[in-house]
C-alpha cells in the first residue's frame, strides 16, 4: 500500500488576546493512512496560532467593547427616529442594523438603508469605549417599555446587554461589516428648523409618487436673495414656499426625494436651526446631536415654466384658517 497521509484543517473560532497582536488558535488533525506502520490510524494533533488579522472571516471578541451609561429616554427615542426615518427594505442585513459607536463625546447611532443615512447622538456616560452593530427594529422596541431613568449598555461577545434596575435584555451583534457611509457635503447655510419643517412637509406632499418620472417625485430646493425656495408638482397641483435663509457658501441647488424630505422633517421641528448641506450628488440637514444624507435625483428640472408660472398676479387672493378650512365638509354629489 503506497504511503500517504491526509490532514484536516479545523480552524476554531478561539481567540484571545485583547490587543492588535490577538491570534486564532488552529487544530490540524493528521491521521495516518499506512496500516502497516501504524496499524491503529494514529492521530497526531497540532497546534497553530496566527494573528487574527490574516485568518479572513475572523474577528476578536475584544473587538465588541462597549460600556455606556445613557438615558433610557433619549435613548429611545433616538432609536425611534432612527427606525422610523429608515423604512426601505433592502436584501443586506446590515442595512437592517444600527451601528452603535462610544466615544468621549457621547453614544453615536448610525444607520442606512442604502437611500438615506442618519447619524444621531445621545450624551452618556462612557465608561469603556467601543462599538456594537445590532438589528435596528429590536433595539427601538426594546428601549420602547423599559420604564426606566437610566440604561446601561454592555457588550458581552456576540451579544448586547441592555441593563435597568428591574430588568435585563439581550440583542445579537451583527458580525456583518458595516458599509462605509457618505460623509455630510459641505454646510451652505441654515434656516430655522420650525420654519423649514412646515415648508419641507406642505410641498412634499405635493410631489408624484410614481417612479416613471423621477424629477417630479421630488423637492426642489433652491437658495437666492436671502431666501430657501421649495418647490414639488405632480403635472396636476403645483407647491411652493420660501423662508429667510442664511447663506455661508455657493447658493444651494439641488433636487431631494419627496419622500425622504417628508419623513425627515419630522425631526427637525425642536431644532432652533438647521444646517443645510449640499454637494455635487448629495444633499444633507443637520442639526444639534442629528444628521442626515441623501442622494439628489439626476435630471434637469423645468425651473423657467415654473418661474414664469409663480410669476403670475393672481387677480383674488383669499386668506382661511388652515384649521376652519381642514374642517369643512366636503360637497355631496346630486
Amino acid at each position: 500500500m503506497a504511503n500517504s497521509n491526509r490532514a484536516t484543517v479545523k480552524a476554531k473560532h478561539r481567540c484571545w488576546g485583547g490587543h492588535a497582536g490577538s491570534h486564532v488558535r488552529v487544530s490540524i488533525k493528521q491521521v495516518g493512512t499506512n496500516l502497516e506502520e501504524d496499524p491503529h490510524r494514529a492521530v497526531t494533533r497540532r497546534f497553530l496560532s496566527y494573528p487574527v488579522a490574516t485568518v479572513p472571516g475572523m474577528t476578536r471578541r475584544s473587538e465588541h467593547t462597549l460600556d455606556v451609561t445613557v438615558s433610557a429616554v433619549a435613548f429611545a427615542e433616538a432609536a425611534a427616529l432612527t427606525a422610523r426615518l429608515l423604512t426601505i427594505r433592502s436584501p443586506q442585513p446590515v442595512h437592517a442594523a444600527v451601528l452603535l459607536r462610544a466615544d468621549d463625546t457621547g453614544l453615536h447611532l448610525s444607520a442606512t438603508d442604502g437611500a438615506l443615512t442618519v447619524r444621531l447622538r445621545v450624551a452618556a456616560t462612557v465608561h469603556q469605549p467601543g462599538a456594537a452593530v445590532v438589528p435596528r427594529r429590536g433595539l427601538a422596541e426594546t428601549l420602547a417599555g423599559l420604564g426606566a431613568p437610566e440604561a446601561r449598555l454592555v457588550a458581552e461577545g456576540s451579544r448586547l446587554a441592555v441593563r435597568v434596575p428591574s430588568a435585563r435584555f439581550a440583542l445579537p451583534v451583527l458580525a456583518d461589516p458595516w458599509p462605509p457611509a457618505p460623509d455630510v457635503p459641505p454646510r451652505a447655510g441654515e434656516a430655522a428648523g420650525p420654519a423649514l419643517r412646515a415648508a419641507a412637509t406642505a410641498v412634499a406632499g405635493a410631489a408624484s409618487r410614481e417612479h416613471a418620472l423621477p424629477i417630479f417625485t421630488g423637492v426642489r430646493i433652491r437658495s437666492a436673495d436671502g431666501h430657501l425656495s421649495l418647490l414639488a408638482t405632480d403635472r396636476y397641483r403645483l407647491a411652493a414656499a420660501a423662508l429667510p435663509w442664511q447663506p455661508s457658501a455657493a447658493d444651494v441647488e439641488a433636487l431631494v426625494p419627496a419622500a425622504v424630505l417628508g419623513k425627515v422633517a419630522t425631526a427637525l421641528g425642536r431644532a432652533e436651526s438647521v444646517g443645510v448641506h449640499a454637494g455635487p450628488d448629495l444633499f444633507g440637514l443637520s442639526w444639534p446631536d442629528g444628521s442626515v444624507v441623501t442622494a439628489t435625483l439626476g435630471g434637469g428640472y423645468p425651473d423657467a415654466q415654473f418661474d414664469r408660472l409663480l410669476a403670475v398676479d393672481p387677480e383674488c387672493v383669499v386668506e382661511l384658517e388652515s384649521g376652519a378650512l381642514a374642517a369643512t365638509p366636503a360637497p355631496t354629489a346630486a
